[in-house]
């Protein structure tokens, strides 16, 4: 069954409360999530790599899973990077960098309506703003950009992981979900990364508990993306 062009005329002019719609049988049905892409997102994959669910749960399933195995058989690392990273200065460039080009797709793909016209300057206007942020915003950079990075990374893959039509996805979903919260925490008070570590940090048993945990989700996504996304 297909959509007729009325279909998609009568859901493309109809607001917000249509379009939440469209997502929803778009999460709910293969068919319809490959004809409802250009239409929820129009520009979505012109800028950037298209990247598939699964790809997506391989890439952060195997981060998940290599930072837990790593702070089960190495603790002594983790810890020492959670001591160095808020105030360091290579980790807060790659993150403040990646945060400009994230933020500068997103805005060169969302419908800005008499403003498209600054759309040709975005790239200048996100170098820009790199440069404002590594010489202004020192202090705790590294933190707040990871937030910022967790928030804006969220987008596309909840954008994939919606119109996949794919089952079980709402378990990579609840994973970024989870990461946004954590990212608006940093952006907003970037001093609680350390408070947020110290508990596991003062407790040996509680940090390898995390690390297995971790492991585990990661391990899941890894499985998830293999064999069913």
């Amino acid at each position: 069954m297909k959509l007729s062009f009325p279909a998609f005329f009568y859901f493309e002019i109809g607001g917000l409360a249509r379009r939440d719609s469209l997502l929803e049988l778009a999460g709910n049905n293969p068919h319809y999530a490959r004809l409802l892409k250009p239409v929820l997102f129009p520009g979505a994959g012109n800028i950037g790599v298209d990247m598939s669910l699964q790809w997506i749960a391989i890439i952060v399933g195997t981060l998940a899973t290599a930072g837990g195995v790593v702070g089960i058989v190495r603790p002594e690392l983790i810890k020492r990077f959670a001591e160095v990273f808020p105030r360091g200065v290579a980790p807060a460039w790659i993150f403040t960098a990646l945060c400009c080009a994230l933020g500068a797709r997103e805005a060169h793909l969302m419908n800005m309506g008499a403003v498209d016209v600054v759309k040709p300057y975005i790239p200048f206007i996100a170098v820009a703003v790199f440069v404002a942020s590594v010489v202004y915003m020192k202090e705790l950079l590294a933190p707040r950009a990871l937030g910022g990075f967790l928030c804006l990374i969220a987008v596309p893959i909840t954008k994939t992981a919606a119109l996949s039509g794919a089952p079980f996805f709402q378990v990579l979903v609840a994973v970024v979900y989870l990461g946004v919260i954590y990212g608006i925490i940093l952006l907003m008070s970037p001093w609680y990364f350390r408070k947020f570590y110290k508990p596991f940090m003062e407790n040996a048993a509680l940090f390898k508990a995390a690390a297995f945990a971790k492991t585990m989700v990661g391990a899941l996504l890894l499985l998830l993306g293999v064999f069913v996304y």
